[in-house]
C-alpha cells in the first residue's frame, strides 16, 4: 500500500528513487551498489553491449575494482516478451546475485524491473499484469543509455505479453502496462545512475 498523505489521499505512485548525477559517476558506482549487495548482474540487450561495449567494460572495472561480483546478462532482443524477463529472473536466481543493473534502453530497463521484482517472487512475469501480492524484490540500479524521460524511476514497465490484449498492436503481440506493487511501498530499494552516453552527446535528466 502506498504512502498516505497528510489529506488521506493515497498518491498512485511513490517513487523515493535515490538519484546520482554528477561528472564521472560509473568511478563511484562501485561504492554505490555496495550498500545493496554484493554480487551483479547487469542486464541489457544485445543491441546497447554492441553499442556500449566500452562503456560496460568501464561498469565491469567500477564493480569488480570494490570486490563485487559481475555478470553480464545481454539475452534481451529488441522488443522482448514476458518470456524474456522470466529467464532473466531465473538466470539471477541460479547464480545467487543480489543486485539487478538494468543498461541501456527501454527493453533493457523493463526486463532489469521486471526480473528484479521476479527475482524475489515465485510467480510469472504474466502474473505481474494481474497486479499479484509481491513479496521484496532485489534492489534494482538503473543506468540509461538514452534519454528515458524519467521511465527509469518510474514504477511500471511495458513488455509484450504472450496472454494479455490490453492494447493490440499491428502485426504482433499485445502490449500491457503493469505497475509494480513492490515499488509502491516502496518494498524494491531502487536507484538510478544518470550519465552522458557518450560524453557530449546524450545526457539523462
Amino acid at each position: 500500500m502506498g504512502t498516505v498523505l497528510k489529506s488521506g489521499i493515497i498518491p498512485d505512485f511513490y517513487v523515493p528513487t535515490q538519484i546520482f548525477i554528477k561528472p564521472d559517476i560509473i568511478r563511484e558506482l562501485g561504492s554505490i551498489l555496495r550498500s545493496y549487495g554484493s554480487r551483479v548482474v547487469l542486464v541489457t540487450t544485445s543491441r546497447d553491449v554492441a553499442l556500449f561495449g566500452a562503456f560496460i567494460e568501464q561498469i565491469s572495472r567500477a564493480v569488480t575494482g570494490s570486490q563485487m561480483g559481475f555478470i553480464v546478462y545481454d539475452e534481451v532482443t529488441d522488443s522482448p516478451n514476458s518470456e524474456y524477463a522470466d529467464s532473466a529472473a531465473y538466470f539471477i536466481k541460479k547464480s545467487h546475485c543480489d543486485i539487478v543493473v538494468g543498461f541501456g534502453g527501454l527493453d533493457a530497463l523493463n526486463v532489469a524491473k521486471a526480473a528484479a521484482l521476479l527475482a524475489g517472487n515465485n510467480f510469472f512475469c504474466e502474473d505481474l499484469f494481474e497486479d499479484p501480492e509481491a513479496n521484496t524484490g532485489i534492489p534494482l540500479i538503473t543506468i540509461p543509455a538514452y534519454p528515458s524521460l524519467g521511465f527509469e524511476i518510474m514504477p511500471m514497465l511495458c513488455l509484450n505479453s504472450l496472454s494479455c490484449s490490453a492494447r493490440e498492436t499491428s502485426d504482433s503481440a499485445s502490449i500491457c502496462t503493469a505497475r509494480i506493487p513492490a515499488f509502491l511501498a516502496p518494498a524494491l530499494p531502487m536507484a538510478t545512475v544518470a550519465t552522458g552516453i557518450p560524453p557530449g552527446i546524450w545526457t539523462v535528466e
